[in-house]
């Protein structure tokens, strides 16, 4: 083996660990699937252009580098997005290079991500694919080499051989140590969603709500409100019915608050039957009118396996600019709303 194809080597290995060392922290801190999506792209295409400044001179004219495993490992993981990226990002550094191979090297380029895309959709489904999966990705990216050599007339069947070996090589490598990241991502992501949700209703539970809360912004200038729902008589429900309607009825209010509310306000539910809405309004009596509506729509006979239940909610609500939204003091005047509801009789609104 010559220096120079032991550098090259060396240096795709390097190029292909600090991608997944930085794919993982990709998986870790970026919690929205299109935001990792656009950065596995830039990553992988920043790998692929790396590679072609390094290349390997194999026979004369003819010269190698890992850019293609770098496409089809960004088609594999990031999907179509990541793929655009990766490939414009690699495109533009292969045409900066230029050369008589740039019609060649990029139709070499297309050529691996189509065929990735297409190795991907047959292999999906599965948690984990095998290393012979990982293998045959390796002999496709192995073929645009292949046809050039054919077509240049300069077949040999040690550059071929060598080409191959590296290429499924790479493909096993590369392909499994993102699995690993991959997975170790999902997992922390479901943990994630587990810890900072209600598992009875689906809602954020307490958790979220304060880390939401945390993340409310002094310089923000809308006016915050914050609505506390709470099911009247929620005992005897459970007493007079089982703990199974009961639960049903609080996965109806969490529902019908799901639904009520708009894009950008935060549901939670508080604890036992009591719900926390935080909204964004204009004026106070969108505060007022959002919970009069959340009344409305939970308030009424519903049925629940088979029994016909009547279920109302009291709420109670306060606003108050973002600059002045100390959590503690607000929770207590939303709550001391909500028993002034109940003092009223339930089944009805105090917003102060």
């Amino acid at each position: 083996m010559s220096p120079d194809l032991l550098i090259a080597g060396l240096n795709t290995v390097g190029l292909i660990a600090i991608c997944t060392i930085a794919y993982g922290w990709l998986q870790r801190l970026m919690p929205h699937r299109l935001v990792r999506q656009c950065a596995v792209g830039c990553l992988l295409g920043t790998g692929a252009a790396l590679s072609m400044l390094e290349p390997y001179t194999v026979l004369s004219g003819l010269q190698i580098d890992s850019r293609n495993l770098f496409l089809a490992v960004s088609t594999a993981f990031g999907g179509a997005l990541s793929t655009v990226i990766s490939f414009t990002i690699s495109g533009l550094v292969r045409i900066s290079i230029g050369g008589p191979g740039v019609v060649t090297g990029l139709a070499t380029m297309i050529f691996a991500c189509l065929m990735a895309g297409l190795w991907t959709y047959v292999t999906r489904g599965k948690r984990r694919r095998s290393w012979m999966a990982w293998v045959m990705l390796g002999v496709i990216l192995s073929a645009p080499l292949l046809a050039v050599m054919l077509l240049m007339k300069v077949m040999n069947p040690y550059v071929a051989l060598m080409r191959l070996t590296t290429d499924m090589i790479g493909a096993v490598f590369f392909g499994r140590m993102f699995e690993g990241e991959l997975r170790r991502g999902n997992r922390e992501r479901q943990l994630n969603l587990e810890a900072s949700t209600d598992a009875l209703t689906g809602l954020p539970n307490r958790r979220a709500l304060m880390n939401y809360i945390s993340h409310i912004s002094p310089t923000d200038q809308e006016t915050m409100a914050l609505l506390v729902v709470d099911a009247d008589h929620f005992k005897s429900i459970n007493d007079t019915h089982g703990h199974d309607v009961g639960d049903e009825v609080l996965k109806m209010i969490a529902k019908s608050i799901s639904a009520s509310i708009r894009h950008g306000d935060f549901a939670a539910r508080f604890g036992g039957e009591e719900f926390a809405v935080l909204l964004r309004v204009e004026k106070t009596e969108d505060g007022y009118e959002m919970a009069e509506r959340l009344r409305r729509e939970i308030s009424g006979l519903h049925e629940v396996f088979g029994k016909r239940i009547t279920v109302t909610v009291s709420v109670g609500g306060v606003s108050l600019p973002p600059d002045k939204f100390d959590f503690r003091q607000v929770f207590h005047q939303a709550d001391a709303a909500l028993y002034a509801a109940k003092r009223m009789g339930r089944n009805c609104a105090v917003f102060l």
